[in-house]
């Protein structure tokens, strides 16, 4: 909200006093040392979706920048055998599945953002995609990675899962880049599915879809996909997506099933194997 508000009335107060775009991480280190030495407050930026207002600066005697991660945005590596893919951090969703595909794979984390978003700033913001019942939430699907901060490279190995110790994976998940700023992420990837297919269902009161989500989650149906909507938000995405008359018959078809307003809105989703589905 107060994003949109600064865009419609141009009162954007303050401003970072630089924009720096490293190409590398070697490059990110040089300007965290640069930084150090400077005493100027560096603030990471991926796709800039975050809602938490943490990438707008503040107002501060000492100078400010903006370190964006946006030309780091390709895919580095892939392993075959481990499922295995390095991306630099400032990958944006479609990029990274767009490179993805051309190798047969997919990693499946579909978060709101997802056009906008990277696959850096999931991790720093332990991001949970639209299809996560199947492919994971992020912190499944991070193996390791690069981060650089003021007092050198850390670099997280891929190695398999231990009981042994604690996780390094989750001392940066979720840190939205004040532990360190993550350069290059390694995500767990699998095939191509062979088929996938997207419904959605109308109930008529908050009750029963809750009560019909709660079975569906017990029973371990297999969805790749599965949301619920109140009736507010679902006469939101009627009113903003759907045929007018498509909605007017619908309304019809929920006020004769006692529900005028209140009906909800059921998003599932298979995707696998077409045995699977």
């Amino acid at each position: 909200l107060p994003d949109w508000y600064a865009m419609r009335s141009g009162e954007f107060n303050v401003f970072p006093d630089g924009v720096a775009e490293p190409e590398n991480s070697q490059q990110v280190q040089e300007l965290l040392q640069w930084a150090m030495q400077h005493q100027v407050q560096v603030i990471p930026y991926g796709g800039g979706t975050s809602v938490a207002g943490h990438i707008t600066p503040q107002a501060s005697s000492q100078p400010i920048l903006t370190l964006s991660l946006a030309r780091m945005n390709n895919l580095i590596s892939l392993d075959r055998t481990s499922q295995i893919a390095r991306f630099g951090a400032g990958t944006a969703g479609p990029h990274l599945e767009q490179q993805l595909a051309e190798h047969g794979f997919m990693l499946g984390h579909f978060p709101q953002s997802f056009e906008l978003s990277t696959v850096g700033g999931w991790v720093a913001s332990r991001s949970s995609g639209q299809q996560s019942i199947r492919y994971g939430r992020i912190e499944q699907l991070f193996a390791g990675g690069r981060i650089e901060t003021p007092r050198g490279t850390l670099n997280i190995p891929t190695i398999p899962a231990s009981s042994a110790g604690p996780d390094m994976r989750e001392l940066f998940m979720g840190t939205e880049g004040r532990v360190g700023i993550i350069t290059e992420v390694d995500v767990r990837v699998q095939r191509l599915p062979e088929h996938e297919s997207f419904h959605c269902a109308f109930l008529p009161d908050w009750d029963s879809a809750v009560n019909l989500v709660r079975q569906l989650v017990q029973n371990k149906v297999q969805l790749s996909l599965l949301r619920l909507s109140n009736p507010e938000e679902t006469r939101t995405h009627l009113l903003l997506g759907a045929d007018g008359l498509a909605v007017k018959w619908l309304n019809r078809y929920a006020a004769l099933r006692g529900s005028p307003d209140g009906k909800c809105m059921l998003t599932f989703g298979t995707s696998g194997t077409k045995s699977q589905t």
